[in-house]
């Protein structure tokens, strides 16, 4: 009976320590995928994130839509613009010389100039800016991007005590006019052309300049996350994640 309990206990510790080493081996690897599993969720809310504030934007620049209060904030944008929009850097590139022909940049940290009142109706103006111009077409580019803090999210990061903390994306606007087959660098011959087909001839060229003037394709990009802000200089570094 003696030599019995002695080798049931012989068989427990064996159990206990097997148990130990698998315990060991399991928490081994969720220790070890756990960081993997917490990186796709940071990457699934970025993911949101930016799905939700390009939308937000391209209504904004395509409608103009006003969510204020008051007469007086017809036609000024989205209010909220002033608090999210940190900075906007527009740069000119001459195409024929390959160079930087202006470089400007506007931010809330300005108290005189052109966006000494940070408004909406100034940002949107910024970023509405068209990427080529009848008069420089093909000859003088207008690049603009924006550092902007994402109005989705945590209510904390909301808050201006933590609003620094809160995620922070670059976008990238791209205002295309149309380009009209008989202006706008196209082909002066068939201006002729159709100047001479009479009242046809004209109603097509009516539309063409009217398509001109009217009509633009808006391209929205965004890169994130953005870093190191500095509003008076104007710098700050971007990771390599694109929508």
């Amino acid at each position: 009976m003696q030599f019995q309990t002695r080798n049931n206990r012989g068989f427990t510790m064996v159990e206990i320590a097997l148990a130990i080493g698998i315990l060991g081996i399991a928490l081994v690897a969720i220790v070890g995928v756990l960081p993997l599993g917490l990186n796709v969720q940071k990457e699934n809310r970025e993911d949101t994130i930016i799905e939700q504030e390009g939308d937000f934007f391209l209504d904004i620049l395509t409608n103009n839509r006003d969510f204020g209060r008051g007469r007086n904030t017809v036609a000024t944008g989205q209010r909220g613009l002033t608090n999210r929009v940190d900075m906007i850097r527009v740069q000119i590139r001459d195409l024929v010389s390959n160079s930087i022909a202006s470089d400007l940049i506007y931010s809330r940290a300005q108290t005189t100039g052109l966006v000494s009142n940070w408004a909406p109706r100034t940002i949107i103006g910024l970023l509405t800016r068209p990427y080529w111009t009848v008069d420089t077409w093909h000859t003088l580019r207008v690049d603009t991007k924006a550092v902007v803090r994402a109005g989705v999210g945590s209510a904390v990061e909301q808050t201006p005590a933590f609003q620094d903390f809160g995620f922070r994306y670059e976008l990238t606007s791209k205002i295309h006019p149309f380009s009209s087959p008989t202006e706008f660098g196209g082909d002066p011959e068939l201006t002729e052309i159709l100047e001479t087909l009479g009242e046809r001839g004209s109603e097509e060229l009516s539309r063409q300049r009217n398509l001109l003037n009217n009509l633009y394709e808006v391209t929205l990009e965004l890169r994130w996350p953005v870093t190191d802000v500095n509003l008076d200089t104007g710098t700050y570094n971007v990771g390599s994640n694109l929508r």
